[in-house]
């Protein structure tokens, strides 16, 4: 039981430090919903919240930007909400965009309204006989697709197992034996690998999955602290070099930024061996001094520049280089609301089904320079977004997110294995891959569904 919740002002127009709101017991139950709307009600400008206590002693946040102040002092923090796992990787940090929460809560949505109420909106049969005719075309591809995988694709995929975990290492047992054990080579080749979005969330967990003493590790981000940290991980992993640089993708100048850094890259060590693509945001305001946004046309603009603009100079700066040496391989995060996502999740969205489909085309267009790409789409991992998901008053259960070192882990074996593309984890993913298979009519009505459950809890993006 929480005894109290202080929350600090941290307003220019204000002391820093000041007390604004205490919640107590008699105030009712707390939760994240309640918390950015009681808040909210107190003071009409703020920027983060400070505290949560329990008899005097400090306990984790409830969002991953909260700052803390106890008894000893006022202190800052980079941690997971309340609710999310803990794991050894407690250095690296999470937070990456964190949301400006005034803007959340001007930003509230009417209640999302059935779209059949009326006799009007109903469709004409014509249009519902087209839609049938969708759905028919629909259960046929199904089909096909069903029986393809099962008699092809199937056995296919288990000879390259049978290959590959009892055929190749018995062939290379006969082959070495009597022959003395090779030796490391500390001075050799090693492998090249620029990623964006490695501060935080997955970035960071894939930082920690591929820094090795056979690396040379380029990493941009936005946030220099952050990155200081995530540099450090790298090289008390034994890489062979580590590069920072902090580059924020909503600025004007980013793309000349990233396209120097990659070519730079390529000119000291000599190749491009890995490019993954994990930068992005969902919030629009996370620092803006202007105060409150309104949700509108500058959203449209900052997430497309942060979400396609910047992020298609990073993968296409690399791609250039990989063509000409005609190797490499490019990994790129989409999302699963890149299928079907909530309707307060529109832009962020659409960002997202850009990259899938970009992904999938560049895919095609690679393949005769020896270029791999892979596109990641993952459900709800345990991140900085999620955690502000979850501030928000996102319906979701914390326990229910996934871990970002396996997250990290699939898209390692999904790079290596160069396939087209994942979904995970498949529980969570799945449903939205289905109702990207609906017919207009009843896709809307799967948009209604979506806009109830309050997955997104009060932001809008």
């Amino acid at each position: 039981m929480l005894d109290r919740l202080i929350c600090i002002l941290e307003d220019p127009g204000s002391a820093a430090g000041t007390v604004c709101f205490e919640h107590s017991p008699d105030s009712g139950p707390l939760c994240p919903s309640s918390l950015v709307l009681g808040v909210h009600d107190k003071i009409s400008s703020y920027s983060r919240f400070v505290e949560i206590v329990r008899s005097g002693q400090s306990v984790r946040a409830l969002k991953p930007w909260m700052h803390f102040k106890n008894e000893t002092g006022e202190r800052s923090l980079d941690t997971a909400p309340v609710g999310m796992r803990t794991t050894s990787r407690d250095e690296l940090p999470r937070a990456a965009h964190p949301p400006s929460t005034s803007t959340i809560a001007i930003n509230g949505l009417e209640p999302p309204q059935f779209p059949y109420t009326s006799v009007s909106a109903l469709p004409h049969l014509s249009y519902a006989l087209e839609n049938l005719v969708i759905s028919i075309g629909s259960i046929i591809a199904a089909v096909a697709d069903c029986i393809l995988t099962l008699y092809v694709w199937i056995p296919i995929g288990l000879a390259r197992s049978l290959y590959h975990n009892l055929l190749q290492p018995l062939v290379r047992l006969l082959t070495t034996s009597g022959q003395s054990s090779l030796t490391v080579n500390p001075g050799g080749a090693a492998r090249v690998i620029v990623l964006s979005g490695a501060s935080s969330g997955i970035g960071a967990s894939l930082v920690q999955t591929y820094a090795s003493p056979n690396t040379i590790l380029v990493l941009l981000a936005r946030n220099p602290a952050r990155l200081s940290q995530i540099e450090k991980v790298a090289r008390n992993a034994g890489c062979r070099a580590v590069e920072t640089h902090s580059i924020d993708y909503a600025h004007d100048g980013a793309e000349n930024a990233i396209k120097q850094v990659i070519q730079s890259a390529h000119q000291k060590y000599g190749s491009i061996d890995l490019v993954l693509s994990v930068a992005g945001t969902v919030t629009f305001t996370d620092d803006d001094p202007r105060g409150p946004e309104q949700w509108g046309e500058n959203t449209v603009k900052r997430l497309t520049k942060i979400n396609v603009t910047s992020t298609n100079s990073f993968i296409m700066a690399a791609w250039e280089i990989m063509k000409k040496q005609r190797s490499g391989n490019i990994c790129i995060i989409s999302s699963s609301v890149a299928f079907q996502g909530p309707p307060q999740f529109a832009v962020y969205a659409a960002t997202k089904a850009h990259l899938l489909s970009f992904a999938q085309s560049l895919r095609a267009l690679s393949r005769p320079y020896g270029i791999g790409v892979t596109c990641i789409c993952p459900g709800f991992v345990e991140s900085g977004m999620t955690g502000d998901m979850l501030a928000a008053g996102s319906s979701m259960p914390a326990f229910s997110l996934a871990d970002p070192d396996q997250m990290a882990l699939r898209i390692k074996h999904a790079v290596d294995a160069d396939q087209p593309g994942v979904i995970w984890p498949v529980s969570h993913v799945l449903p939205l891959v289905m109702a990207a298979r609906l017919n207009w009519l009843n896709a809307e009505l799967a948009r209604w569904v979506a806009a109830k459950v309050g997955v997104t809890g009060q932001m809008v993006s």
